[in-house]
């Protein structure tokens, strides 16, 4: 759609007519502002430098593949030389010391990883590739490199294919890398189950009823391997999205929830319910500590989610976090209450959860903002609530550091023909 050049509102007119059509975010119709005789206004060109204003969560991956990835395979594009392209925050980390970043994010002082490593514990960090980084990256604190004694296992996620069609994803291979690790005797192991948010985007209600049985399956395994090694069990997750199948217009739900996620801790040595509280995902990493009898260092200002009970000496622990698995209303809205799950449903009536709060400001978010995969990672690693992106950036626009980003200047002098300042509106 080519809106025309009539001053800097015609965008935002534009998005508010299409609004007023039925139309909606996800399935919004392209739109490129136009002079009057319907040339592009603001086409990107050789020399330029461009800060790219955006924050959503995979498009603005997409579109800075697009500009940047000499690679790219996806569609033909016209040849760009010269041009300096600016992101606004970590869109990924395969972008670190590559693109420059304008507000880049600040490696959070001891996360759980490094805390066992200074203690000379050895960890495996396992998931497939779509939340590879998940539980490397952003569980690390933002730190690129595994620390001393961390092995990481990156399973490909499948290829090619829509991924409601294999609901399943990558997890059996997921599942039998945890479980050698549990062989092998870790200290200790986190592994992110990536279904239940990967297929939760989808609007394919049936794939999602698979998804939570495919879960339950492969999550029993591991459990019973874990037990088998005498491994301290916690699983939970990093915030809602599967739980939530409709809209209350009655069409798909494709986007994460501000649900509360379950706890869930199950100890082979004494078979029974613990004794848990609830709290947020920041009390995740504190209770991880308590388990293998490390203290906690004084940067985690979260707590442990079992305070009464004492695991012994020596223990083991397992982490499984199931990606975008919150609490739902069991009922037809609900695929994981909907789906084959009786091991996951035997598990909470054994060892009945605690509730965390995986959204909003809980978790360094605005307040009533559902939460993501980026901040309930970081928050469950780091042991404290972790401000996010979007909240440094609605303070740097409030406190007028916005404008003056260091990044944004120096890329606005170097350039060599103009700043086109790409912005998106859904941000």
């Amino acid at each position: 759609m080519s809106i025309s050049d009539r001053g800097g509102a015609a965008l935002a007119e534009a998005v508010k007519k299409a609004y007023e059509a039925g139309q909606t975010d996800y399935y919004l119709e392209p739109m490129v502002r136009v002079s009057e005789d319907g040339t592009p206004v603001g086409k990107i060109q050789d020399g330029d430098a461009v800060l790219f204003c955006c924050r959503r969560g995979e498009r603005e991956i997409e579109l800075t593949d697009a500009f940047t990835d000499p690679a790219f395979p996806h569609f033909e594009r016209a040849p760009l030389e010269g041009v300096d392209f600016t992101i606004l925050t970590m869109y990924h980390d395969k972008y670190a010391g590559k693109l420059p970043i304008a507000f880049a994010p600040s490696k959070v002082d001891r996360p759980l990883a490094q805390v066992l490593s200074e203690n000379g514990l050895t960890q495996l960090h396992c998931a497939e590739s779509e939340k590879f980084a998940h539980v490397t990256f952003f569980f690390n604190g933002g730190y690129n490199e595994p620390f001393p004694g961390e092995d990481d296992i990156r399973t490909p996620s499948p290829k090619g294919v829509p991924f409601d069609s294999v609901p399943e994803l990558s997890l059996p291979e997921v599942a039998d890398n945890v479980i050698h690790g549990l062989e092998k005797g870790y200290n200790f192991i986190v592994t992110n189950f990536a279904n239940g948010d990967v297929i939760g985007h989808t609007s394919n209600c049936d794939a999602k009823v698979a998804c939570a049985g495919y879960v339950d399956q492969h999550l029993a395994r591991v459990i019973e391997a874990a037990k088998r090694e005498n491994y301290v069990i916690a699983v939970t997750a990093d915030h809602g999205n599967l739980e939530l199948m409709l809209n209350k217009e009655g069409k798909p739900h494709v986007a994460h929830t501000t649900n509360l996620v379950p706890f869930v801790m199950i100890d082979p040595a004494d078979d029974r319910a613990l004794p848990l509280r609830d709290g947020t995902l920041g009390d995740v990493a504190p209770t991880v500590l308590q388990v293998l009898g490390i203290d906690k260092p004084a940067e985690m200002t979260g707590s442990s989610l079992a305070p009464e009970v004492d695991f012994g000496k020596g223990r083991k622990m397992l982490l499984v976090i199931l990606d975008g698995w919150g609490f739902g209303a069991k009922d037809n809205t609900d695929p994981i209450w909907l789906g084959e799950t009786p091991k996951y449903d035997a598990m909470l009536e054994k060892y009945p959860p605690s509730s965390l709060r995986a959204s909003g400001e809980a978790v360094g978010l605005g307040a009533g903002k559902p939460g993501n995969s980026e901040a309930g990672h970081i928050n469950i690693g780091s042991g404290r609530c972790v401000a996010q992106d979007d909240v440094r950036l609605d303070n740097a626009m409030k406190d007028g550091s916005f404008e003056k980003n260091e990044v944004f200047l120096r890329r606005s002098r170097t350039s060599r023909r103009a700043v086109r300042r790409c912005t998106c509106w859904r941000c």
